[in-house]
């Protein structure tokens, strides 16, 4: 999982002070004005590192959650394939990929006669990359970035609170 160290950042250090120390009604703001600023950049983020078709379908479930203590970027949470099988039973082979020599073996007949047959059942997946192929280097690229955007949101947003009280 990426994350960035709050310690490390004095600025996001005050914002997350800040929001704890704001009303009720200012923090809720602060978490739909982010929202409405970062989703749309994760989502076309990891759109555009989409290669296959199975990626880009993948990445069409990408969402953000905001929360008060920061933003949580996701992908491949919930949704179906045209073959019913759920998105996040296959979303770490995708992102990471998978041995592709597995097999599976089962018997089956044909009228009387009975055999086994074996089928590689994940050559269709990408071979092994550790770093990740799609979400990963999108988040890596994307996460300073986000930061300074939650950061320059909790000003403004404090900013329109404070002029609309006086």
């Amino acid at each position: 999982m990426l994350s960035i160290d709050a310690r490390a950042s004095r600025e996001i250090q005050a914002t997350l002070f800040a929001i704890k120390l704001a009303a009720k009604d200012v923090r809720k703001q602060i978490r739909v004005h982010t929202k409405a600023m970062i989703g749309p950049e994760w989502a076309k983020a990891v759109n555009e590192a989409a290669k296959s078709p199975l990626d880009k379908r993948i990445a069409r479930t990408s969402t953000v959650a905001v929360a008060d203590r920061g933003v949580t970027l996701r992908m491949g949470t919930k949704g179906f394939l045209k073959n019913s099988t759920r998105i996040d039973e296959i979303v770490k082979e995708n992102e990471f990929g998978a041995s592709r020599e597995g097999e599976s073996t089962y018997r089956s007949r044909r009228g009387s006669a009975r055999f086994e047959v074996t089928r590689h059942t994940q050559r269709q997946l990408p071979p092994k990359y550790r770093k990740g192929r799609v979400a990963y280097p999108s988040a890596a690229r994307l996460i300073p970035r986000l930061a300074s955007l939650w950061v320059q949101t909790t000003v403004r947003t404090f900013h329109d609170a404070i002029e609309g009280a006086s």
